[in-house]
Protein backbone atom coordinates (compact mmCIF):
# COMPACT_ATOMS: atom_id res chain seq x y z
CA UNK A 1 0.00 0.00 0.00
CA UNK A 2 1.09 3.58 -0.54
CA UNK A 3 1.06 6.44 1.98
CA UNK A 4 -2.31 7.83 0.87
CA UNK A 5 -4.04 4.45 0.91
CA UNK A 6 -2.53 3.71 4.33
CA UNK A 7 -3.77 7.03 5.68
CA UNK A 8 -7.37 6.53 4.52
CA UNK A 9 -7.40 2.85 5.54
CA UNK A 10 -6.53 4.04 9.04
CA UNK A 11 -8.86 7.09 9.05
CA UNK A 12 -12.12 5.82 7.53
CA UNK A 13 -13.08 3.15 10.11
CA UNK A 14 -12.89 5.72 12.90
CA UNK A 15 -13.52 9.04 11.15
CA UNK A 16 -16.67 9.83 13.14
CA UNK A 17 -14.50 10.16 16.27
CA UNK A 18 -13.01 13.32 14.79
CA UNK A 19 -15.80 15.56 16.09
CA UNK A 20 -15.32 15.05 19.81
CA UNK A 21 -12.16 13.03 20.47
CA UNK A 22 -9.22 15.39 21.06
CA UNK A 23 -6.75 12.53 21.21
CA UNK A 24 -7.91 11.24 17.82
CA UNK A 25 -7.70 14.77 16.39
CA UNK A 26 -4.06 14.91 17.49
CA UNK A 27 -3.43 11.52 15.87
CA UNK A 28 -4.88 12.75 12.56
CA UNK A 29 -2.61 15.82 12.70
CA UNK A 30 0.43 13.70 13.55
CA UNK A 31 -0.20 11.24 10.70
CA UNK A 32 -0.58 14.09 8.18
CA UNK A 33 2.53 15.83 9.47
CA UNK A 34 4.50 12.61 8.95
CA UNK A 35 3.59 12.98 5.26
CA UNK A 36 4.47 16.69 5.27
CA UNK A 37 4.94 18.88 8.33
CA UNK A 38 2.83 21.74 6.92
CA UNK A 39 -0.30 19.75 6.02
CA UNK A 40 -3.40 20.47 8.07
CA UNK A 41 -6.94 19.16 8.10
CA UNK A 42 -10.41 20.55 8.63
CA UNK A 43 -13.91 19.12 8.97
CA UNK A 44 -17.29 20.76 8.63
CA UNK A 45 -20.75 20.58 7.08
CA UNK A 46 -20.79 19.96 3.33
CA UNK A 47 -23.14 20.97 0.52
CA UNK A 48 -23.34 17.47 -1.01
CA UNK A 49 -22.92 15.17 1.98
CA UNK A 50 -23.52 15.67 5.68
CA UNK A 51 -19.85 16.52 6.35
CA UNK A 52 -16.45 16.98 4.78
CA UNK A 53 -12.85 16.15 5.62
CA UNK A 54 -10.28 18.37 3.90
CA UNK A 55 -6.54 17.90 3.80
CA UNK A 56 -5.31 21.46 3.66
CA UNK A 57 -2.07 22.56 1.98
CA UNK A 58 -2.17 25.50 4.41
CA UNK A 59 -2.41 27.99 1.50
CA UNK A 60 0.93 26.80 0.12
CA UNK A 61 0.69 26.23 -3.65
CA UNK A 62 3.64 23.83 -3.48
CA UNK A 63 1.70 21.51 -1.16
CA UNK A 64 -1.48 21.44 -3.23
CA UNK A 65 -0.21 18.57 -5.41
CA UNK A 66 0.48 16.54 -2.24
CA UNK A 67 -3.01 17.10 -0.83
CA UNK A 68 -4.54 16.30 -4.25
CA UNK A 69 -2.57 13.04 -4.42
CA UNK A 70 -3.62 12.09 -0.91
CA UNK A 71 -7.32 12.77 -1.47
CA UNK A 72 -7.28 10.84 -4.73
CA UNK A 73 -6.91 7.70 -2.58
CA UNK A 74 -9.98 8.52 -0.47
CA UNK A 75 -12.74 5.94 -0.84
CA UNK A 76 -16.34 6.87 -1.54
CA UNK A 77 -18.21 7.35 1.73
CA UNK A 78 -21.96 7.94 2.17
CA UNK A 79 -21.54 10.61 4.86
CA UNK A 80 -18.19 12.21 4.11
CA UNK A 81 -16.87 14.25 1.18
CA UNK A 82 -13.09 14.43 0.90
CA UNK A 83 -11.30 17.53 -0.39
CA UNK A 84 -7.70 18.41 -1.23
CA UNK A 85 -8.15 21.89 0.25
CA UNK A 86 -10.58 23.71 2.50
CA UNK A 87 -13.87 24.24 0.63
CA UNK A 88 -15.89 27.44 0.66
CA UNK A 89 -17.40 28.12 4.07
CA UNK A 90 -21.13 27.64 4.43
CA UNK A 91 -21.92 30.94 6.13
CA UNK A 92 -24.99 31.79 8.14
CA UNK A 93 -23.47 35.20 8.72
CA UNK A 94 -20.11 36.29 7.34
CA UNK A 95 -18.31 36.87 10.61
CA UNK A 96 -15.02 35.79 12.10
CA UNK A 97 -14.07 35.68 15.76
CA UNK A 98 -10.41 35.90 16.73
CA UNK A 99 -8.20 36.46 19.73
CA UNK A 100 -6.21 39.67 19.17
CA UNK A 101 -3.87 40.95 21.85
CA UNK A 102 -5.71 38.87 24.43
CA UNK A 103 -9.14 40.21 23.48
CA UNK A 104 -11.79 38.13 21.71
CA UNK A 105 -13.10 40.23 18.86
CA UNK A 106 -15.66 39.64 16.14
CA UNK A 107 -15.60 41.20 12.69
CA UNK A 108 -18.85 41.01 10.72
CA UNK A 109 -18.24 41.16 6.98
CA UNK A 110 -21.91 41.13 5.94
CA UNK A 111 -21.98 44.90 5.34
CA UNK A 112 -18.57 45.15 3.68
CA UNK A 113 -18.28 45.76 -0.05
CA UNK A 114 -15.56 45.02 -2.57
CA UNK A 115 -14.10 45.61 -6.01
CA UNK A 116 -12.43 42.88 -8.01
CA UNK A 117 -9.68 43.61 -10.52
CA UNK A 118 -8.48 40.86 -12.83
CA UNK A 119 -4.90 40.99 -14.06
CA UNK A 120 -3.84 39.33 -17.31
CA UNK A 121 -6.55 36.94 -18.49
CA UNK A 122 -8.08 36.66 -15.03
CA UNK A 123 -5.36 34.40 -13.67
CA UNK A 124 -4.50 36.85 -10.86
CA UNK A 125 -7.05 38.86 -8.92
CA UNK A 126 -6.73 41.91 -6.77
CA UNK A 127 -9.57 42.22 -4.27
CA UNK A 128 -10.21 45.52 -2.52
CA UNK A 129 -12.46 45.21 0.51
CA UNK A 130 -14.25 48.24 1.95
CA UNK A 131 -15.10 48.04 5.64
CA UNK A 132 -18.45 48.95 7.09
CA UNK A 133 -16.55 51.61 9.02
CA UNK A 134 -17.06 50.32 12.53
CA UNK A 135 -13.99 48.09 12.92
CA UNK A 136 -11.68 49.44 15.60
CA UNK A 137 -8.67 47.22 14.93
CA UNK A 138 -5.06 47.82 13.99
CA UNK A 139 -4.43 47.64 10.25
CA UNK A 140 -2.38 44.43 10.43
CA UNK A 141 -5.09 42.60 12.43
CA UNK A 142 -7.80 43.80 10.06
CA UNK A 143 -5.68 42.71 7.06
CA UNK A 144 -5.19 39.22 8.53
CA UNK A 145 -8.90 38.80 9.22
CA UNK A 146 -9.79 40.08 5.75
CA UNK A 147 -7.42 37.54 4.16
CA UNK A 148 -9.01 34.81 6.25
CA UNK A 149 -12.46 36.01 5.15
CA UNK A 150 -11.49 35.81 1.46
CA UNK A 151 -10.05 32.32 2.01
CA UNK A 152 -13.32 31.22 3.64
CA UNK A 153 -15.47 32.93 1.00
CA UNK A 154 -13.68 31.50 -2.05
CA UNK A 155 -12.26 28.24 -0.74
CA UNK A 156 -8.59 27.39 -0.50
CA UNK A 157 -7.97 26.30 -4.11
CA UNK A 158 -9.41 29.51 -5.60
CA UNK A 159 -7.53 31.50 -2.97
CA UNK A 160 -4.22 29.80 -3.85
CA UNK A 161 -4.65 29.83 -7.61
CA UNK A 162 -6.35 33.17 -8.24
CA UNK A 163 -5.91 35.73 -5.47
CA UNK A 164 -2.82 37.86 -5.89
CA UNK A 165 -3.53 40.72 -3.50
CA UNK A 166 -6.11 41.81 -0.92
CA UNK A 167 -6.43 45.49 -0.03
CA UNK A 168 -8.41 46.98 2.86
CA UNK A 169 -10.06 50.38 2.71
CA UNK A 170 -11.69 51.81 5.83
CA UNK A 171 -14.52 53.47 3.97
CA UNK A 172 -17.71 52.36 2.30
CA UNK A 173 -17.05 53.67 -1.21
CA UNK A 174 -18.06 50.73 -3.37
CA UNK A 175 -21.50 49.18 -3.41
CA UNK A 176 -20.96 45.52 -4.31
CA UNK A 177 -21.86 43.38 -1.28
CA UNK A 178 -19.23 40.78 -0.33
CA UNK A 179 -21.82 38.05 -0.75
CA UNK A 180 -21.45 38.53 -4.54
CA UNK A 181 -17.68 37.84 -4.58
CA UNK A 182 -18.00 34.11 -5.35
CA UNK A 183 -20.47 34.66 -8.19
CA UNK A 184 -18.29 37.35 -9.78
CA UNK A 185 -15.26 35.07 -9.57
CA UNK A 186 -17.23 32.34 -11.35
CA UNK A 187 -18.17 34.77 -14.13
CA UNK A 188 -14.53 35.82 -14.60
CA UNK A 189 -13.46 32.20 -14.93
CA UNK A 190 -16.01 31.60 -17.72
CA UNK A 191 -14.43 34.30 -19.89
Amino acid sequence: MDIATDFFSWLIPQIDRIWDDAEFQEEVSAKLQLIHEDLHWEVGPDVNKPQFFAISPNCDPKLLSISVALVSAAPEHPNWAFYAARPRKLWESRQIEALIDGDRIRVVFDDWTYTLTAQGDGEALEISLYTAGDEDLPDDALQSLAELFVLFELGEIAFIELVDRINIERSQVQQIPVENLWEELQELQKR
